[in-house]
């Protein structure tokens, strides 16, 4: 009968955790927390930050008014930002309206109406490599609608119209038609290729993309192998040939961008080049028909200040304020060595239809609206100083901003609210000045983690860095207030994970004692058992356990960038959340008291998070309504904020009052337990998890029976289902 019992108590169990395990992957934006830099409040916080953004218009919200679409190249992130109020220009980050767009988009994405039915289509590099792919747009439901699969790959002459990955072509009515063309370098790199779309020459309508090359030196002229010097009057020996062959490797890349800047029916060139921080200009003084570069203008515009922008400038010409002449907005195309922070130029278009001027307004268009951290953001909750509200500090790859200024460094937000509403507050970028502390080596990609190793009550920060070592700085604040951090002992325990190191620490094994995990750049966990006291840390310099739970967040190849947040649910057991390269979140359980063992995947895809590139998760309770909120930070630099229904369950080392379980060794049957807290269960583990025992204390003791000698975990339940766990030794 008490066998049937618990078979009909388990079964019940799983029902509730199965149900529970759905609920609590639901997620929703923590949309009403303002953020605050100096005295304005931003507009668009938790939109994700820029870094290498594509920039199109499209009327999203069907209200006749433009709105703006970014690609960001970093993670592959499409996003829409409705103009909501177009006299003062602000445009507010959609997150509906960003889901619509295909899976799969890389390298760069452009909105162009193709088949001229009003609706802008993805114009976009393919699976084929180097190709171009259209999904064309069908709106149904008051929303946009990307068919699939795409149109393509486009040919032109029975030939595959190549663009490198590296390029952004121009797609734009060249030959003033009514269908679009494509504009885009050979594939050595010197020369502009034109192929002209013959739709409304054969068809008369846009219905019947057919593409033939017109002329394989478009413009006359050539841009040098070794530089991007251009050269003008390029005598070309026939239309689909030249005469002045070029020497030298081919130009690594290049954006173009085709404009009609004085409206005399030729389109003018905007060219950025890969490994150069200037956006070149020529002039057409041919005409729709014959093209024919006759001014080369190095550093544009030359008459306001010039695009100075590291590194690979590509141009975007959009109406920004809805004046219905085009701006100009410039942005990096280079990842890894790309500008990542101020880094969106905006030049107002000040000229007339028939004459563009531009005049340069700010280097931090629409980036200015959220919170952007450079590249690849670490957010992490702590309370900083001490006041009862959770703040954020942010690690991050580096800020960049230009060639010469590169540094890794902590981004830290203040909660100024209330323990209900919470408010943050930009206080500096650059906590604990890194530059300095670290000036050689120079630190990158940091990662902050916080736990009380010291056991004097506050908590210390372990910092991870890209060379995969860890930096104990201890917090020597005395009483209440901010935390004052010194650097006590650079590269800890001489800990070396590989690259990336991201750590967090918590008592995995229950002995009240914090432990360290580190995830790294290869995708797996390295777990450190705590050897020490929760004092006096001991931790080897060699994990204990280098594929800690048999995760491997990129199991396929190369990289994973694995950052975990464990968690404890109802039940006080342990559960794990975990950031990965590709932008989304694994969930796991089956980890207490199965340290040794694989953990159990819930899912890989937590709450249908999407941050598209180098997710990294913390939580915390930061509104008091008892479950756990997640700030989530990503490749692009910046942060979300979502509300789940996980338990806001208490991660610190938990301590009995007077808890005692003697002897241990144990040399015979009898266990007993002494503790201010009275203890209702007694379970007995070996070290790969296996259940050995379940024990109900009574009059403090256990018959344990007769064991194998060895070492064993024992986990004990006290009435209030607090668990505390420690080691067991038998002889």
């Amino acid at each position: 009968m008490i066998m049937n019992t618990k078979k009909i108590f388990s079964g019940i169990f799983l029902i509730i955790l199965s149900v529970s395990g759905l609920s609590a992957q639901s997620l929703t934006p923590f949309q009403n927390v303002k953020i605050i830099h100096d005295t304005d409040t931003l507009h668009n916080p938790f939109a994700g930050g820029m870094n290498l953004p594509q920039f199109s218009v499209g009327d999203f919200d069907f209200d006749g008014i433009q709105d703006l679409f970014t690609f960001d190249k970093d993670g592959s992130k499409p996003s829409v930002y409705l103009c909501t109020d177009f006299n003062n220009l602000i445009y507010t980050y959609s997150p509906q309206h960003s889901s619509v767009f295909p899976a799969g988009l890389k390298h760069w994405v452009l909105l162009r109406d193709f088949n001229c039915d009003g609706y802008p289509d993805i114009f976009t590099t393919g699976s084929y490599f180097n190709s171009v792919y259209v999904y064309l747009n069908t709106p149904s439901g008051g929303t946009y609608n990307f068919s699939s699969p795409p149109v393509g790959p486009l040919t032109a002459d029975n030939d595959t119209i190549l663009i490198f990955d590296t390029d952004i072509p121009a797609i734009v009515d060249v030959d003033n038609d009514n269908d679009l063309d494509i504009l885009g370098f050979d594939n050595q790199g010197f020369f502009m290729v034109f192929f002209e779309n013959k739709s409304q020459d054969l068809f008369q309508d846009c219905n019947h993309p057919e593409f033939t090359v017109n002329t394989t030196c478009w413009g006359q002229f050539r841009e040098e192998g070794l530089n991007n010097d251009v050269y003008l009057n390029i005598s070309c020996k026939s239309d689909k040939g030249y005469d002045d062959k070029p020497t030298g490797t081919r130009h690594a890349g290049s954006t173009v961008t085709a404009f009609d800047v004085d409206s005399d029916g030729a389109k003018e060139l905007f060219i950025g080049d890969i490994s150069f921080d200037n956006l070149a200009f020529l002039h057409n003084g041919g005409d729709s028909i014959f093209a024919d570069m006759d001014q080369f203008i190095y550093e544009y515009p030359d008459y306001d200040q010039p695009v100075n922008l590291t590194t690979f400038p590509a141009a975007y010409m959009i109406d920004v304020n809805i004046d219905a002449l085009q701006d100009l907005v410039v942005t990096p195309n280079s990842p890894s060595v790309g500008s990542n922070f101020l880094n969106i130029l905006y030049y107002k278009n000040v000229g007339t239809p028939q004459n563009a001027v531009f005049e340069f307004q700010q280097r931090d268009f629409i980036q200015n609206t959220m919170i952007d951290c450079g590249s690849a953001s670490r957010p992490v909750f702590y309370d900083y100083n001490q006041d009862g509200l959770m703040d954020i500090l942010i690690g991050n790859d580096r800020y960049k901003t230009s060639s010469s200024s590169e540094d890794a460094d902590l981004t830290l937000y203040k909660n100024t609210g209330t323990p209900t509403e919470p408010m943050y507050e930009l206080v500096t970028r650059t906590y604990l000045d890194l530059k300095n502390l670290f000036d050689n080596p120079r630190i990158t990609s940091v990662h902050p983690a916080f736990g009380d190793l010291d056991g004097d009550g506050d908590k210390d920060l372990l910092l991870g860095d890209y060379e995969g070592k860890v930096h104990f700085f201890i917090n020597n604040v005395t009483g209440g207030g901010p935390a004052q951090f010194d650097l006590t002992l650079p590269n800890y325990n001489n800990i070396d994970v590989g690259a990336m190191a991201m750590p967090f620490m918590a008592d995995l094994d229950y002995d009240g004692d914090l432990d360290l995990i580190i995830g790294e750049q290869m995708g797996n966990l390295n777990y450190y058992e705590n050897k020490g006291t929760p004092s006096q840390p001991t931790f080897s310099s060699n994990p204990d356990n280098a594929t800690f739970g048999n995760i491997d967040v990129n199991p396929i190849c190369c990289t994973g960038y694995a950052t975990p947040f464990f968690y404890r649910n109802q039940n006080n057991e342990w559960e794990l959340l975990i950031g990965m390269e590709k932008g989304n979140v694994w969930q796991y359980d089956g980890i207490s008291g199965n340290l040794s063992g694989s953990f159990n995947k819930i899912t890989e895809t937590y709450g249908n998070l999407s941050e598209a590139g180098r997710c990294a998760v913390s939580g915390a309770d930061i509104n008091n309504d008892g479950q756990l909120e997640l700030v989530v930070g990503n490749i692009r630099g910046g942060i979300g904020l979502y509300h789940t229904a996980l338990p806001a369950v208490s991660i610190e080392p938990e301590i009995l009052a007077n808890f005692r379980i003697y002897p241990n060794p144990l040399t015979e049957g009898t266990l007993c337990i002494q503790s201010d807290n009275p203890v209702s269960q007694l379970i007995i583990m070996d070290l790969q998890g296996k259940t050995m025992g379940v024990f109900s204390v009574k009059d403090d003791c256990v018959q344990t029976g007769k064991l194998p000698q060895g070492l064993y975990f024992y986990q004990i339940f006290t009435e209030n289902r607090k668990t505390f766990t420690g080691k067991l030794m038998i002889q």
